[in-house]
C-alpha cells in the first residue's frame, strides 16, 4: 500500500493497524512507521511504549540515559512512554547497548499484560547480603523518570534494592505510577538488624504505598507483620508457611481483603493456641470471599474458621510425619451449607470408603450448598490404622492392623511375603477406592445434583465436577510399617490417575446432558506396566494379583488384565446391594 493511500485512512484505523502489527510482526510496524511522518506519529505510541535498560553490576550509564532523552525529545516521545524496565539478569551480557530498541523487546515486554510480566520475571531474593545502591549513581535515571509524565509502571527486575531516590521521585512526581519490585524482603522490614535490613525497613515504611496485592514466599514467616498499612490490601498470598511465632494483625486491619492464600505451619507439633489464632483470624475477616487454606491440621476442626462471606474455598489438610496419620475430618462438610451458604466454587477432600453410605452422605452434604456450581473433589485414601498388640507373654509387643467389619475370611488373611501386618482386605479396599471411571464420577455428580433438588428456595445447578487424588497417602509409613509400594504400582497404573471432569451441557434445551471426560496429564503418575508379566506377578507379588482377579475376574481370554476392571458403585439403589451381595459370595 503506497503512503498516499495510508494518509486517506482515519487515525483510528491506522492505530488499529499498528496494534495488529505490534502483536503479530514487529518489524512490519517499524516499516510502517518509516512510511511517512503521519504513520510515524501514530506508530510512535507503540514504539516508545516500553523503554528497557539491561544493566550489569552498575546502574545505566548517564550517557546511555542521555541518548534516550535525545530520541524522545526529538520525536516528542516523553509522554508516550508507559513502562520503564530496569532488568539485571543473573548473567548479564558484557556489552549492553543503551538502545534496548523496540525490536529487541520480547513480546511480553511490549505487551500491557502486567500479570504475564510478573510471572516471567518473578525474582527470588538471594540469601546473601544485597548491594545498597547509591542515589548519586541513579541521578540520570531520576532525571529521565521526571520527564516521563505518562509513565504507569516501573519494573525493577534486579536482585539489588531499588534506590530511595527513585521511589521518592515516584511519590513526588508520579503518584499514579506503579512500582513492581521483585527483591524486597518484607518479612524483615519491621525488625532491627544489619544495615541491609534497616535500608529495606526504610524503603517500605518511609514511603508507604497503598498495597493491593502482596505475595510472600521462599521462607517461613516467623516474625510479626505489624508495621505496614494493610487497609487497601485486596489479595494476600502467603505462599510461605506461617509459623506459630508470627503475630497476625487483627482482622480489622484488613478491611479490603477479599482473597487470602494461607499456608499453615509446617511444624506438625504446633500447639492448639496456634490453630485457634488462625481460626479466629479467618472467621472475622470482614470482606473475605476467596480462601485457599493449605496444610491445615487434621487434629483440629476447621468449622470455627468458616467465614459466612466465602464464595470460593480450597481446603487442603496435612498429616503428621511422626508415625501417626490423622484420619480426614468431615465435620466441616456437613456444616458448609449452614455456615457458608454463598459458596460457589469449592475444592475439598473426601475420604473414599468403597462408595458406602458414609461416603455418599458427604456428597449429599455438598449438594446442600444452594449456590455451588464448581466442585473439585480430592479423594483421600488413608492407610490402614496400625495398632499395637501384646503377645501371650504379656511383655512382647508387635504391630498389627484391625480386621474391618466388612472383611471376609479371605480378606482377613495377612499378605504373604513378610508384609505384616497388612491383610488381603486392605489391598482389596485400596483397589476399590482407586478404581475411578466415568460411571462413578457421573454417579457422584448426580448424587450432589439430586441433593440440590431437595433445597427449598433458589438454587444454582452444579455445572462442573472434577475429581482427582490428593497424593499417595495410602502408602505412608505408620509406626515402622509400609504397604508394598513397588508391587502395587502395576495395578495402580492400570487403574489410571483418577482425574475426571463432568460438565453440564450449556445449551438451554440440553441442560440434563452431562459430558464426562478423563484428564490425561502430561506426565503419568506411575510407570507404564503394559507389558507386566503376570506369571512373575503371581510368583512375587505376595498374593496381590489374586486380590485383583477376585475383584475383576477375567471375562475374555484375549483381553488384557489391565482393562478388566470397573468402579465400585455408590451405596444408592439396588445396584450397590447387588454388587455387595455378589462380592460377599465370591
Amino acid at each position: 500500500m503506497p503512503p498516499t493511500t495510508l494518509e486517506r485512512l482515519s487515525p483510528e484505523i491506522l492505530w488499529h493497524i499498528c496494534e495488529q502489527l505490534d502483536s503479530s510482526h514487529p518489524p512490519s510496524l517499524v516499516a510502517f512507521a518509516l512510511a511517512n511522518k503521519g504513520c510515524y506519529a501514530i506508530a510512535s505510541g507503540l514504539l516508545f511504549r516500553t523503554i528497557k535498560f539491561t544493566i550489569s553490576d552498575k546502574p545505566p550509564p548517564a550517557q546511555d540515559v542521555q541518548e534516550w532523552e535525545k530520541v524522545l525529545l526529538r520525536d516528542g516521545g516523553f509522554r508516550r512512554v508507559r513502562r520503564l524496565i530496569i532488568h539485571k539478569p543473573k548473567h548479564a551480557p558484557k556489552n549492553t547497548k543503551w538502545h534496548s530498541s523496540y525490536l529487541s523487546l520480547k513480546a511480553y515486554e511490549r505487551d500491557d499484560d502486567d500479570s504475564e510480566v510478573r510471572g516471567l520475571w518473578e525474582y527470588k531474593r538471594p540469601s546473601t547480603w544485597q548491594h545498597i545502591p547509591s542515589n548519586v549513581d541513579w541521578e540520570s535515571i531520576v532525571g529521565l523518570v521526571k520527564q516521563l509524565t505518562g509513565l504507569t509502571d516501573i519494573f525493577y527486575c534486579c536482585a539489588d534494592l531499588i534506590p530511595l531516590c527513585v521511589l521518592e521521585t515516584l511519590h513526588q512526581e508520579l503518584l499514579r505510577c506503579r512500582l513492581h519490585h521483585f527483591s524486597i524482603d518484607l518479612l524483615t522490614c519491621a525488625l532491627t538488624g544489619p544495615v541491609g535490613k534497616s535500608y529495606e525497613r526504610a524503603l517500605a515504611t518511609t514511603h508507604p504505598v497503598p498495597l493491593k496485592y502482596l505475595e510472600l514466599w521462599g521462607r517461613r514467616l516467623d516474625q510479626p507483620l505489624v508495621t505496614f498499612n494493610f487497609s487497601t490490601l485486596r489479595v494476600l498470598n502467603l505462599r510461605t508457611s506461617v509459623m506459630q511465632e508470627a503475630l497476625l494483625p487483627a482482622p480489622s486491619e484488613f478491611p479490603s481483603l477479599v482473597t487470602l492464600v494461607f499456608r499453615c505451619s509446617d511444624g506438625v507439633s504446633a500447639p492448639l493456641p496456634y490453630w485457634g489464632m488462625i481460626l479466629a483470624f479467618l472467621h472475622d475477616l470482614p470482606r473475605l470471599t476467596t480462601l485457599h487454606l493449605i496444610d491445615w491440621t487434621r487434629a483440629v476442626s476447621f468449622v470455627p474458621g468458616l467465614n459466612p462471606n466465602l464464595r470460593k474455598l480450597l481446603l487442603l489438610t496435612a498429616r503428621s510425619n511422626h508415625g501417626f496419620n490423622y484420619f480426614l475430618r468431615d465435620d466441616h462438610i456437613y456444616q458448609l451449607a449452614e455456615l457458608c451458604p454463598h459458596l460457589e466454587d469449592l475444592t475439598v477432600e473426601v475420604r473414599r470408603s468403597r462408595g458406602d453410605a458414609a461416603e455418599v452422605a458427604c456428597y449429599r452434604a455438598l449438594g446442600r450448598l444452594p449456590r455451588l456450581q464448581h466442585l473439585h473433589i480430592l479423594f483421600d485414601l488413608h492407610p490402614p490404622e496400625v495398632i499395637q498388640t501384646i503377645e501371650s507373654d504379656r511383655i512382647t509387643t508387635r504391630h498389627d492392623t484391625a480386621i474391618e467389619p466388612w472383611f471376609d475370611a479371605q480378606d482377613a488373611e495377612y499378605l504373604i511375603g513378610g508384609w505384616h501386618p497388612y491383610h488381603m482386605g486392605h489391598v482389596r479396599s485400596l483397589f476399590i477406592n482407586r478404581a475411578i471411571d466415568a460411571a462413578l464420577v457421573r454417579a457422584i455428580f448426580e448424587v450432589v445434583d439430586a441433593a440440590k433438588a431437595e433445597i427449598h428456595g433458589p438454587v444454582l445447578p452444579l455445572e462442573r465436577l472434577k475429581t482427582s487424588f490428593r497424593d499417595r497417602s495410602f502408602v505412608l509409613p505408620q509406626q515402622g510399617t509400609v504397604l508394598p509400594v513397588r508391587e502395587l504400582d502395576p495395578y495402580l497404573s492400570a487403574l489410571g490417575n483418577g482425574e475426571w471432569i463432568v460438565e453440564r451441557d450449556v445449551r438451554d434445551d440440553a441442560r440434563d446432558v452431562l459430558h464426562v471426560r478423563e484428564v490425561h496429564p502430561t506426565g503419568k503418575p506411575y510407570i507404564d506396566y503394559r507389558n507386566y508379566n503376570i506369571h512373575v506377578a503371581t510368583q512375587y507379588d505376595y498374593g496381590i494379583f489374586g486380590v485383583w482377579q477376585r475383584l475383576w475376574p477375567p471375562t475374555e481370554e484375549d483381553r488384557n488384565w489391565r482393562e478388566v476392571w470397573e468402579s465400585w458403585p455408590l451405596a444408592v439403589g439396588d445396584k450397590w446391594l447387588a454388587k455387595a451381595a455378589q462380592d460377599g459370595s465370591s
